[in-house]
């Protein structure tokens, strides 16, 4: 499990942590925006709970990446309208490099914060960090 904290070139910060508990210490002003890790299907099915607790903390937008991403994404988009949380962003790229590239470059437009729960996944959290430290 990898967790670090990187402030970018341009002042915003990025937070990678993992599924478990990941906003256990995370006390950020809103708005932030959150990727989530879209490979295994027990991991998704656990994450709506901390999907309403990442709302109610002022979570923009969700994107999902990974193989499962699009069905990922359309599950989130249920759940939030099941919610009423109609005003949250969501994004898919089954690609996990042009998710990450999204996620610093555009995802929210660029909020202070980022929150990336992918720790358990060492190819995306090497893809994220690179794509981070270009900026």
């Amino acid at each position: 499990m990898r967790e670090c904290e990187l402030t970018l070139r341009d002042g915003r910060t990025l937070f990678v942590r993992g599924i478990v508990s990941p906003l256990h210490g995370f006390d950020v002003n809103p708005p932030f925006v959150t990727l989530l890790p879209a490979c295994d299907t027990i991991e998704q099915e656990a994450m709506f709970e901390t999907l309403r607790q990442l709302v109610e903390r002022g979570c923009v937008e969700f994107c999902c990446a990974g193989s499962a991403a699009e069905t990922f994404h359309d599950a989130i988009d249920s759940f939030l309208e099941r919610h009423a949380l109609v005003d949250i962003v969501t994004s898919w790229d089954t690609d996990a490099a042009g998710a990450c590239e999204y996620f610093i470059h555009a995802a929210g437009g660029k909020p202070p914060v980022m929150l990336a729960l992918v720790g358990a996944y060492d190819g995306l959290v090497d893809l994220l960090l690179t794509e981070a430290r270009s900026v």
